[in-house]
This record gives structure tokens, C-alpha cells and sequence, in this order.
């Protein structure tokens, strides 16, 4: 029998400020796994990469994490400021209309922190 595999959407870094890559806490994966019994599928948050089709159709499940940078303010009718913070626009490009269609479908998803904000 095979698990519910649960897509865990991950962030942008730059590792010693020159590697781009895309990373999830460890202990996002560790509640996936140990605690649901899930199998965690970390997903790079860039719609060059993945699409909403593709991610309905392979995940049962979704995790949106926390992150560093902020849903951009125009994805919400505002203007950008200083005081709004860094901003992830390939993220918003791929974690906002995957949430509506997480909430069209009656898919089951959890957002923490900026996941709760998207």
C-alpha cells in the first residue's frame, strides 16, 4: 500500500551567497512523514519548473511553509514599500493560484506562517 504523498512547497536561497536552490525545514518533512504518515515531496516553487495541474494531480495534499520573503502586496491590491519586506515572486507565481485551485477542488492543504498568508 502506498502512502498519500503530500507536496511540500519549498523556498528560494542562495547558499554562501552564490548557489541558488531550493529547500524545506527538515522538520516540515519529519511531521509529513512521522506524524501523518504521509511521504513528503518538497516542490520547487517556480512555475518554470512545476504547474498547478501537474501538482493536483501528483500530490494528495498540500503544505505551504513559512519563508523569508512576503507575498508580494500587489497579489493582495496593495503598493510595494520598504516595509513590506523581500518578496518571492516565483512562489507567488506557483503557491497562489495552486491555493484557489486547492479550494475549487476541496483538496486538502495547511498553510504555516507565510503559507498561511498565501
Amino acid at each position: 500500500m502506498s502512502r498519500p504523498i503530500v507536496g511540500i512547497i519549498g523556498n528560494q536561497y542562495l547558499i554562501n551567497d552564490q548557489y541558488p536552490a531550493h529547500a524545506g525545514g527538515t522538520m516540515n518533512s519529519e511531521a509529513v512523514a512521522e506524524v501523518s504518515g504521509a511521504m513528503p515531496l518538497l516542490i520547487p516553487a517556480d512555475p518554470r519548473f512545476v504547474s498547478v495541474p501537474e501538482l493536483l494531480e501528483t500530490c494528495d495534499g498540500f503544505l505551504f511553509t513559512g519563508g523569508r520573503p512576503n507575498v508580494h502586496p500587489e497579489e493582495y491590491g496593495e503598493e510595494a514599500t520598504e516595509a513590506h519586506g523581500a518578496f518571492d515572486r516565483a512562489r507567488d507565481a506557483i503557491a497562489l493560484p495552486l491555493i484557489r485551485a486547492l479550494v475549487e477542488r476541496g483538496q486538502p492543504f495547511l498553510g504555516i506562517c507565510r503559507g498561511f498568508q498565501e
